[in-house]
């Protein structure tokens, strides 16, 4: 940082102005620019001196009560000067690693990975290089008693070399054995190497046809799908890693710092928020949209549930909505590599298409307009279940009565039979005993069949 940007951090200008910065930074900064600035007395100004600045975060017990606390700490300079140190609820540091290491802060980077490999196929090539030169241009020996040396240096084309006595006698070449085809093959083997290690080959890229030729689909897509999971488990390391912390540092930060009469973009419209009553340790799910057939087959997918959906609509389904139809080609389009749909769809939401059906509903009524043909189709189906389950509950209804009657009709019959049975009975025990019965008997056993039969 510049001293500048320090004293407007709240910084005291003397107190930072006298710091410099690491001798290894400095290096490299001057590696960066290709120059030097002048750190002559009045040759720059003293507000725009470059500071190595550290932010650093530690637990300590600064106020002795045997219980650490995490603690932000401002260092400065060479030295390390602490500036300041403040209370910190967490560490905000998203860390991005396509190869993490355990229990070290920084794990391996894509170039940790290669610069072995890189290095000894570098030394190959150089090897092989001089090994062409050298083979291109032997080295020779001779006579310095009978060969002019100022010829023999002389290396143009054609040139002539004086001798005394026949050449081959007294000028030999020191014939070096070519040895590129060994070369050669170390440094395929070091690309391969380094193609598995990155998943980046011609043979996945489909760049290479040898490798292809008289190959079926299934296994060319077989191939480019295998070395691209390499990389996928970079993104994916990325991703799980290094972004999920991002968000959910922005989502502490934005709880803890919220501004009063916020709002956000929900839905394509924009709704007041309290970001305070969100919970910092909300779960996250991150997809990589990695691979090379599954964005046609992404996009497969969503065709055949646009022409499901509008099968549905047609036949006036509840199952789908225009909030669903909206987002079936939102999806599309970002499968397309389009993200801003608001462009070419409106927003869609439940609330919004209640809304747009009621104005239609009243913009009809008002009209006198028939209603839409599958709204009708639909109403008309609900009415007719409507008017059988009535007719059906009818039907319940008057079969029940029905049988009520008849159940009556034969206690009546039956009654009657018993109120018969029981005069004969009389009759014949009177003729039977000679004597009379008694009236009041028969009318007795009348006065029981006439109470109530319910």
């Amino acid at each position: 940082m510049r001293v500048g940007d320090l004293v407007a951090m709240g910084f005291d200008f003397d107190d930072v102005s006298d710091l410099g910065t690491d001798d290894d930074d400095e290096d490299a900064e001057t590696n960066r620019r290709g120059y030097t600035l002048d750190d002559e007395e009045g040759g720059t100004d003293p507000a725009m001196k470059p500071v190595t600045v550290y932010e650093a975060y530690m637990r300590m017990d600064v106020e002795g009560t045997g219980v650490p606390r995490m603690y932000a700490l401002i260092l400065a300079g060479a030295a390390k000067k602490l500036l300041r140190y403040d209370l910190a609820d967490y560490v905000p540091f998203a860390v991005f690693e396509v190869d993490p290491e355990p229990h070290a802060f920084f794990g391996r980077s894509l170039v940790d990975l290669l610069i072995e490999d890189r290095d000894a196929a570098t030394s190959m090539l150089r090897g092989l290089l001089d090994n062409v030169h050298m083979s291109n241009n032997p080295r020779l020996s001779f006579d310095e008693q009978q060969v002019n040396v100022d010829d023999l240096l002389n290396n143009e084309i054609g040139a002539l070399i004086r001798t005394k006595g026949t050449p081959m006698d007294k000028i030999a070449p020191l014939v070096v054995p070519f040895t590129g085809d060994s070369a050669m093959g170390a440094l395929t083997y070091f690309d391969t190497v380094i193609e598995g290690k990155t998943g980046v080959s011609r043979a996945s890229l489909g760049l290479n046809p040898d490798a292809l030729q008289a190959t079926t689909a299934a296994a060319v897509n077989a191939t480019i799908s295998g070395a691209a999971g390499q990389v996928e488990v970079m993104a994916r390391n990325l991703a799980e890693g290094g972004m999920k912390q991002l968000f959910r540092l922005i989502l502490q930060i934005v709880s803890q710092h919220v501004q009063p009469g916020e709002h956000m973009r929900l839905d394509g419209n924009f709704v007041a928020i309290d970001p305070r009553s969100w919970r910092v340790d909300m779960d996250m799910e991150i997809n990589v949209g990695l691979g090379t057939n599954r964005a046609e087959e992404r996009m497969m997918a969503l065709q055949f549930t646009l022409q499901q959906q509008l099968m549905l609509m047609q036949m006036g389904s509840p199952l789908v909505s225009m909030t669903n139809l909206r987002n079936t080609l939102a999806d599309m389009q970002q499968a397309a590599g389009i993200h801003n749909s608001d462009r070419y769809y409106a927003p869609m939401n439940p609330q919004v298409e209640q809304q747009i059906a009621q104005q239609q509903q009243a913009a009809m009524e008002a009209q006198g307009q028939p209603q839409d043909p599958n709204a009708m189709l639909a109403q008309a189906e609900v009415q007719k279940a409507q008017i059988a389950a009535q007719a059906k509950q009818q039907g319940d209804m008057v079969r029940a009565q029905v049988d009520m009657q008849k159940a009556a009709m034969a206690d009546d019959l039956k009654r009657d039979e018993l109120e018969q049975k029981a005069i004969i009975d009389v009759a014949k025990i009177a003729g039977e005993f000679a004597h009379k019965a008694r009236a009041a008997d028969a009318q007795e056993i009348r006065d029981l069949q006439a109470q109530p039969r319910f």
